[in-house]
């Protein structure tokens, strides 16, 4: 994967980095993320997302949906 250093919507540049992922408590491991040096936010590349997705997934917190609430 060829890797471009974005600007951010901040104004910023993306720097890439390897670092560990921990989403709804669930350790994804060490993948590649896009950081900005101004902000600090964060972008996961598509393979990082899929590596996210899969691990959530398979630990049944993928999709999770809310549900309905009548008032009566």
């Amino acid at each position: 994967m060829e890797k471009i250093a974005y600007p951010c919507p901040c104004g910023g540049r993306l720097k890439w980095e390897n670092k560990k992922v921990v989403r709804e408590g669930v350790d994804c491991g060490l993948l590649d993320v896009s950081k900005c040096k101004k902000c600090g936010d964060e972008y996961l590349p598509e393979n990082s997302m899929r590596i996210v997705e899969q691990k959530l997934k398979a630990a049944d917190l993928w999709g999770i949906e809310r549900k309905e609430i009548k008032f009566w």
